[in-house]
């Protein structure tokens, strides 16, 4: 957390905003460590009400049944927050491996199989790749996997999966690394992860902690939203909840974390009063015909492709059941309109890149580009202007995806679409099948079976709550969508032949012979694949912390869950004394009960299980509560500025939700002070750049942000106010698209569901993945065999995405890359890399997620330290004094210390360091003086000065206080400084963006 900078202000402001920063989801992150919460699940959910009953959690996929019971939400959340979370060593239960998203009509899906593939898919690079750009020490062989995975006996597993340690997939070993201490992933995915959201917290021009004027908050605003915590907004909207602990991501312990009244003073109300009104160009070795012509032979390949394809889906391949069974997590994946287009202009400009590199189109005697490598290609291309050699793509959804241009820079509020966050840049293929040494990777459900076995070990520390917000989390950030058929229906991928058949974006995952439950064959003898389409490379959600889970990514989704009074958001009503939940309405065809039935949301993705709906229900009453306070307070106040005032609270809220309880969790403490993720202890944010790209990395999105499939149970316990149990466990499988749970308010409903969420812990992280994962994903009820497999879909689509395997990540990390396995044992145990080196030929065929999740734990970390770095990547100041750090200033034979002294050490959350990586306290800001300086200018007790144009600092005795003027008018200041001043200001930048681009222009 602090190598990436992820740590949370704890006052003032901060201006680490870089405007050119690319927010974009890690591939790796999206195809393989994004998914390491699912390792936290149990395969079911407990409650008590007459007798003691497990819900398997297939039959809570889609069905919030369990919440709607007396006491329903109450119980499931006393049962997240004291039961444990699974143990995250690489084990995703059952109910995600062959019931995940299982419906009655709906087989399920092994989320491991569909997470390899989709990483292979994706070209992810194989965990070693991953592992060596992490800065991770290098994996050469098998034999190196023992020190990273949490069984080091599973290296000659892996070794019988794998030809080589650079073939292991990334997803793989990400859920096999040992967990980083005080992280649930291993280092891999801990590198990831930390990336991922150290691009987030830069990128955002709308960070809560940012102090641009117009919108910003007000220091006194600032200070209340830090008060927030997620055990004060389940105390708030939680009915009969009256106690819980102060860090619902952790059980209840009878130390820092012991079970405290609601009423208690150390879970802070935040108090409203604050809110009462009182280009670089390139010149390329190419001409405009060429580029032309390149565009016009693609526009001919790619109209061949569809033909064929076109030819391929005739409608008698959908008559028996196994040519076609549907994939009822598509309807969730599916693209949008804006998706589509995009994708369609992509085709063809890909294959006219592939065109001008390979020039055998053109018959020339001379290369169109002369002497340029790939490595220069990659950096000139994205320069090329191709927007007066093909259409701008037709645009159906202008009215809900407004673009304006120029970016209004006095804009208060961010836009729904995350369009203009950056006002510099608004907007800001072939798979991975073979191993380094020619040979095809292994399959991903083979990967997963090898490593990622069913294997219920309980985290010790974590609530499941943190496995929950994790998703939660991921479904405000990324959102891959599928490659649909020409008709705009769900692809048929399930035929083994189907990429010749149907698709060149079908790639079913093979089932390997004596797979442990799947039949390698149907009855007629024809094989047995797994379904698998291949997806866009794109983000459809906004790639900031804003809550769009809350409040949808575009306009007309943010207008369907408006209520339009008082600022509200629209809810289901229910009985007398019944809490409120989330509309009903979305025509979801997966889900258990009428789909009609099924709730509306932010994000399409809600109903993919009970507990996933619990935080959306959350965090639509805070919205709420919060708005009628507001409205008492300001009642002139119109319903838009209400609304438009608590989606901002709302989302600053999540911001420091997750950078100040979640992600130290995951990252620990020696990874949020790497990548300085912590929050500020006052004052406000300085680091926005408006340089900076928050773009989710693919390495994220496929890989690093998967690394909570580990931390799945695969059942769930529903609790009474007492955390007593209300009802059996349900299973994990019995989950998917299933609200029944939550509608069941004669047992607590989600009042149960969210005391069990806090109460039970999530599993732990190391390669092992539930059963329900591993077997049952999106499982049909009453079609055997019709899940998938959760991990083989990680490894897949990070492939798909032609992620770069895990050896590549440590290099890229800063750790050695393995020339063998055994060279992975400094973060992942021999076992673990046994098991790579039987799946994998070279240590480079590694897959990122299998890599990141085989990693040992970083100390203080839940994840490793590959996946740590890239995490703490993509989020990236951390305040000073610590007591451990007065201990070492003042005692001289101590040199190495627990970052938190009142706590005892341990190998999790508080294990030894040198003191000399201990921050220190800045003395000179306690000087005597009668003047101050900031940067090289000195400023007189008492008064006030430019530093730069558009920030003024005031001398106090307590040093200099600077803030971002407002720009009245940017004529005068123009009058009064150079345009090299104004442009080296952000603030400035933010607020005349127009003016300087305009006189840019004129110089040109």
């Amino acid at each position: 957390m602090k190598k990436a900078r992820l740590d949370l202000k704890t006052n003032g402001f901060s201006s680490d905003y870089n405007i050119n920063f690319n927010p974009n989801t890690l591939n790796e992150y999206a195809a393989a460590a994004g998914f390491f919460f699912y390792g936290l699940f149990p395969e079911k959910i407990v409650t008590k009400y007459s007798e003691t009953k497990a819900t398997p959690m297939r039959d809570a996929f889609y069905d919030p049944s369990l919440l709607y019971e007396q006491h329903g939400i109450l119980n499931l959340i006393k049962f997240l927050i004291t039961e444990p979370s699974v143990i995250p060593i690489g084990k995703i239960n059952s109910e995600f491996r062959q019931h995940f998203l299982k419906t009655n009509n709906h087989a399920g899906f092994d989320m491991m199989a569909i997470l390899i593939q989709m990483g292979r898919d994706h070209g992810l690079p194989p965990y070693v790749v991953v592992r060596h750009h992490c800065n991770l020490k290098k994996i050469e062989s098998f034999d190196d996997l023992r020190d990273v995975l949490h069984t080091p006996s599973d290296a000659e597993k892996i070794k019988k999966i794998y030809f080589h340690v650079n073939d292991i997939d990334l997803v793989i070993m990400g859920f096999l690394e040992k967990p980083a201490d005080g992280a649930v992933v291993g280092p891999t995915f801990a590198c990831i992860l930390a990336r991922q959201f150290a691009k987030m917290q830069r990128g955002d021009r709308f960070w809560y902690e940012n102090y641009f004027y117009p919108s910003s908050f007000t220091g006194e605003q600032l200070s209340e939203i830090r008060k927030t915590s997620l055990a004060r907004i389940l105390c708030d909207n939680v009915k009969n909840l009256k106690e819980i602990q102060p860090f619902p991501f952790m059980i209840p312990d009878i130390y820092e974390n012991s079970v405290l009244k609601c009423s208690s003073k150390i879970i802070e109300i935040i108090d409203l009063t604050p809110w009462t009104d009182s280009k670089f160009s390139i010149k390329l070795p190419m001409t405009k015909e060429k580029i032309k012509t390149a565009i016009h032979i693609a526009e001919g390949r790619i109209r061949q492709i569809r033909s064929r394809e076109k030819k391929n889906n005739q409608p008698d391949m959908k008559n028996d059941l196994h040519d076609f069974l549907p994939f009822p997590h598509g309807h969730h994946m599916k693209p949008n309109q804006i998706a589509i287009d995009q994708a369609k202009i992509a085709d063809v400009l890909l294959e006219a890149t592939r065109i001008l590199i390979i020039q055998d189109e053109f018959n020339l005697h001379k290369p169109i580009i002369p002497e340029l490598d790939i490595d220069y290609l990659q950096n000139i291309l994205p320069n090329i202007d191709v927007r007066d050699f093909i259409g701008k793509a037709k645009n159906n959804n202008e009215i809900c995806n407004k673009k304006p241009f120029p970016c209004d820079p006095t804009a208060t509020y961010r836009t729904t679409t995350g369009w203009c966050n950056n006002i510099k840049s608004p907007s800001f293929d072939e798979p991975r099948k073979f191993g380094v040494n020619g040979d095809p990777l292994p399959s991903a459900r083979h990967v997963a079976n090898v490593i990622h076995k069913s294997k219920d070990i309980i985290h010790k520390k974590y609530s499941h709550i943190l496995m929950t917000f994790g998703q939660f989390l991921d479904h405000d950030l990324t959102h891959t969508p599928m490659s649909l058929a020409l008709d705009g229906s769900l692809l048929n991928c399930q035929r083994c032949d189907s990429h010749e058949t149907v698709s060149v974006n079908c790639w079913p995952i093979k089932i390997p012979k004596n797979d442990p439950y799947f039949p390698s064959t149907f009855d007629d003898g024809s094989p047995r694949c797994m379904h698998f389409a291949r997806s866009e490379q794109m983000n459809q959600l906004t790639s900031y912390i804003d809550a769009s889970n809350v409040y949808g990514s575009n306009d007309c989704i943010a207008s369907d869950l408006r209520l339009f009074s008082q600022g509200k958001l629209n809810i289901s009503k229910h009985l007398p004394g019944i809490q409120n939940t989330l509309p009903f309405g979305f025509k979801d065809p997966d889900c258990r009960v009428h789909s009609t039935d099924c709730f509306i949301a932010g994000d399409i993705r809600v109903n993919e299980n009970s507990g996933l709906m619990v935080p959306h229900i959350l965090f639509v009453r805070e919205h709420n509560r919060l708005a009628e306070k507001l409205f008492m307070a300001n009642n002139l106040w119109s319903d838009e500025k209400i609304y438009q005032e608590i989606r901002k609270i709302i989302g600053a809220v999540m911001q420091h939700i997750v950078f100040k309880e979640w992600l130290p969790k995951v990252l620990g403490h020696q990874l949020m002070e790497k990548y300085e993720l912590y929050l500020m202890k006052s004052g406000y944010f300085k680091g926005y750049d408006k340089y900076c790209d928050a773009t989710i990395s693919n390495e994220f999105a496929s890989a690093a942000f998967r690394f909570g499939h580990t931390l799945i149970r695969d059942t769930f316990l529903f609790m009474d106010p007492k955390h007593n149990t209300l009802m059996e466990q349900i299973r994990l499988k019995d989950m998917f698209f299933n609200i029944t749970p939550l509608n069941d308010f004669n047992r607590g409903g989600i009042q149960s569901m969210i005391s069990g969420l806090i109460r039970t812990p999530a599993m732990a992280f190391d390669r092992f993945i539930n059963q329900d994962l591993r077997n049952h994903l999106f499982e049909f009820k009453h079609e055997p065999f019709s899940g998938m497999d959760l991990p083989a879909i990680n490894i897949q689509r990070a492939r798909d995405h032609g992620i770069p395997g895990y050896n590549s990540y440590r290099e890229v990390c800063g750790f050695k890359k393995a020339k063998n396995f055994q060279d992975l044992l400094d973060v992942i145990d021999q076992e673990t890399i046994d098991d790579l080196k039987n799946l994998y030929k070279h240590v480079d065929d590694i897959d990122l997620f299998p890599g990141l999740i085989s990693e040992k734990p970083i100390s203080g970390a839940l994840v490793g330290p590959t996946l740590g770095c890239l995490i703490g990547e993509q989020m990236q100041q951390i305040r000073k004094m610590t007591m451990a750090k007065i201990i070492c200033n003042n005692s001289k034979n101590i040199k190495k210390i627990q970052p938190n002294v009142f706590d005892l050490p341990d190998n999790h959350m508080n294990k030894e360091v040198d003191c000399s990586v201990l921050p220190d306290i800045d003395i000179t800001k306690w000087l005597d003086r009668d003047f101050c300086f900031v940067g090289n200018k000195i400023i007189q007790m008492g008064r006030t000065k430019h530093i730069t144009p558009c920030v003024s600092c005031t001398c106090t005795h307590y040093g200099a206080n600077c803030h971002a003027l407002r720009i009245e008018s940017c004529n005068s200041l123009f009058d009064q400084f150079s345009m090299t001043e104004i442009a080296a200001d952000t603030s400035c930048v933010i607020q005349c963006s127009g003016m300087i681009n305009s006189k840019k222009n004129q110089t040109q």
